[in-house]
């Protein structure tokens, strides 16, 4: 379909986190922190980087209010990740058990609805116990609604962050929840999406540089209950501050990143499709690249005006 350039200006954003390998698309748009100087070797498309981020997330309207800080009132703290399973490996399984093993009597809380099947809640708890750690410390729930599993993030102290595939929704709900993740981001896109929430917001310092590094910011937290209270109480405001100036800051960019790349515009359109519709021949003007997201409606109004 691509191939066909149903829109003038092909651009891919926010539904996948490495590159097309078309030829036909013409930009890939990512920021800084998915994209530090070098990942171009990884991209067929040139990379416009956004200066807030790629993402701006917005909470679902029937998020619970936070809850109190769960190891106050357990005396231990308690790790999680509601993550996909399919990103657990043994590399995660090794690191987690290392972090359990330095903080003691804590708890790992993993929530998936694959954990509804009992030989994979059985494979997971020995995953762990052949790295030394007690079943009775890791506790695997399964799936529930949205609300819900947003209210059990109440039980949870510190996240923790798989690797190399990281979070992406399942990071944002949890700081917006009031749980601080750590993250380990590597060399690709997908190993960098909660490093890049985290530095959006201003707090770096919970990604890793390594393995010893990730366990050295998740003990350090979990010690530190003055930090991890104050974090509990202000990572949603911190969240809602760049939910206001993601949306400006794309306003004031995208002008910059048209000019740049205006190219993109003004290259010819092969006459597969019939003449262009009116979508598409005002999105052949570069003036209309002063707001990037109304590129991606466009192409979407043009294609869907080409569906029988």
């Amino acid at each position: 379909m691509f191939a066909h350039r149903p829109a003038p200006v092909l651009v891919s954003w926010l539904g996948y986190f490495a590159t097309t390998g078309l030829p036909y698309i013409d930009a890939v748009l990512l920021d800084e922190w998915h994209a530090p100087a070098g990942m171009e070797k990884y991209f067929v498309e040139p990379i416009i980087r956004l200066p807030l981020g790629r993402f701006c997330y917005q909470p679902v309207p029937f998020a619970p209010d936070i809850a109190p800080l769960p190891c106050l009132k357990n005396g231990y703290i308690t790790f999680g990740s509601f993550n996909n399973t399919a990103k657990l490996n043994a590399g995660v399984f090794d690191l987690w058990a290392r972090v359990l093993a330095s903080v003691p009597d804590s708890r790992l809380v993993l929530k998936w609805r694959t954990f509804n099947d009992d030989e994979f809640k059985r494979s997971t708890r020995d995953a762990f116990v052949q790295r030394g750690i007690s079943p009775d410390r890791v506790e695997l729930r399964g799936p529930s609604f949205h609300f819900d599993l947003l209210k059990e993030y109440g039980d949870i102290d510190i996240s923790l962050d798989p690797f190399p595939f990281t979070g992406g929704l399942t990071s944002c709900e949890a700081l917006w929840m009031g749980v601080p993740v750590v993250t380990w981001p590597q060399s690709r896109v997908v190993s960098r999406q909660t490093h890049a929430f985290l530095s959006a917001i201003g707090l770096p310092e919970l990604s890793a540089k390594d393995a010893r590094d990730y366990i050295r910011i998740a003990t350090e937290l979990a010690k530190d209950r003055e930090r991890l209270k104050t974090l509990h109480q202000t990572l949603r405001q911190k969240v809602q501050a760049i939910q206001k100036a993601v949306p400006a800051s794309l306003r004031r960019s995208s002008p910059k990143a048209g000019k740049k790349y205006a190219w993109i515009l003004i290259r010819p359109m092969p006459r597969i499709f019939p003449a262009p519709c009116w979508t598409c021949r005002r999105l052949q003007r570069a003036r209309l690249m002063q707001f990037i997201p109304h590129t991606i409606l466009s192409i979407y109004t043009c294609m869907k005006s080409r569906l029988p």
